[in-house]
């Protein structure tokens, strides 16, 4: 077996074509444009187990919820619906640290949501839990016709 700095040629060769591999891989969210509140703003569904849960953004940077699931404090508590209503605002990332996320503030809670992006289309990802797998993706489904004011 030849050696390659005192490792089998079978680990560097593995090494290799992981380095490989990852160089002619798909760019990082860091080489695409940072999203933007014009993104955002609108009416957003989302798929949280069966829920129905419901965003809507709004540009005064208020934002509306239903059926929004959060995970409360503990392990063994299951996360719950939330309806409400609070803030919504662009965390633009700490470079190499955590990247930009829309963050929530709901009563006393701060959500944050992943940006997703398929193609040219924008979804957000909430990681509700975990240990559990469960998350919801959002799907941005227009903008909600202004309510009349009486």
């Amino acid at each position: 077996m030849v050696a390659f700095r005192g490792r089998p040629s079978h680990v560097a060769g593995a090494a290799l074509v992981l380095a490989l591999a990852t160089a002619c891989g798909p760019a990082d969210d860091e080489d695409l444009p940072p999203v933007t509140r014009n993104q955002v703003i609108g009416h957003w569904k989302g798929d949280c187990a069966g829920t129905g849960a419901t965003l809507d953004l709004a540009a005064d940077g208020t934002v509306s919820a239903t059926k929004f699931l959060v995970h409360t404090n503990g392990i063994e508590n299951e996360p719950q619906r939330v309806d409400g209503a609070g803030e919504w605002y662009l965390f633009k990332g700490v470079e190499g640290v955590t990247p930009q996320t829309l963050d929530l503030k709901l009563g006393n809670r701060i959500q944050s949501l992943d940006y997703v992006r398929d193609g040219s289309e924008l979804r957000l990802r909430l990681i509700v839990d975990p240990d559990a797998g469960l998350d919801c993706n959002f799907e941005k489904a227009g903008r909600r016709p202004a309510q009349p004011t009486s």
